[in-house]
């Protein structure tokens, strides 16, 4: 029980001292996944503290997807995850994640306008300049997934800077350059982390990953309006197509 460090005399509560102790010590490692964790009772014989401090750390770790309880044998770390199409949810990302018991939260990595050479083969062609922004997606912390979107500097003028952490991506084009009516292209094959995205998404280099992209066209004119990329590791998530007719069926909305 090294891991867990407790000081009864700082305000912050004791249970949120002993669940941050022990959501640390899952993020970095230090608990391995499918490790047992001390009992209830043994954490308060150690560290002189009541039943209910424990049993509500405890819980809370739960709720955030981070350990689980199995009737009769304790407590245990439970920190991966498998999540069935994440990426079609028609119900958004945060109440996807929320209704697993993790706590979303979305951080944008960077946003620059990219350079022509190092554009996606299929915007190289194209006489334009583009933003690149990169946002990664979590839930209690865990990374479940890394999106880039490329967006035509032109037809989105002054996109980063309306574009936030928690911004709904399809919504915000929508309201704010009336974005509508487009046709969806989807690929999806899978590929091996490299050093970059093995970082990024707390992954070891060449762990599988399912990547998507999306390209969102004029049907007129099949003119590329936005072109996302986003990488899901495979080790939590798995993807179930549904086939109607002659056609494969997916909902994406942020």
């Amino acid at each position: 029980m090294n891991y867990i460090h407790l000081n009864k005399f700082l305000t912050t509560p004791l249970y949120l001292q002993l669940k941050n102790s022990i959501k640390n010590a899952i993020l970095t490692g230090e608990l391995k996944d499918k490790e047992k964790l001390p009992t209830e009772e043994s954490i308060c014989n150690v560290f002189n503290i009541s039943r209910p401090v424990v049993r509500q750390a405890y819980n809370e770790l739960i709720k955030e997807g981070l350990i689980n309880r199995i009737q009769g044998k304790g407590s245990y770390v439970q920190k991966k995850l498998m999540i069935s199409n994440l990426m079609y949810t028609v119900k958004g990302f945060a109440n996807e994640v929320s209704d697993i018991g993790l706590i979303p939260s979305s951080t944008i990595i960077s946003k620059e306008i990219d350079k022509r050479e190092n554009l996606p083969f299929e915007l190289q062609q194209l006489n334009e300049d583009f933003y690149l922004i990169k946002r990664i997606r979590k839930g209690s912390d865990i990374p479940l997934f890394l999106e880039y979107f490329y967006l035509p500097v032109k037809k989105f003028k002054n996109f980063e800077n309306i574009f936030y952490d928690n911004s709904g991506f399809t919504n915000l084009l929508k309201e704010s350059y009336g974005y509508d009516g487009f046709e969806i292209k989807t690929t999806m094959n899978a590929i091996l982390a490299d050093e970059v995205l093995a970082d990024l998404l707390e992954i070891n280099i060449d762990d599988p990953l399912f990547k998507f992209i999306v390209i969102s066209q004029k049907k007129e004119t099949e003119e590329i309006y936005v072109y996302k990329i986003s990488y899901f590791p495979g080790d939590k998530h798995q993807i179930e197509i549904i086939e109607k007719g002659d056609k494969l069926y997916g909902i994406h909305k942020d």
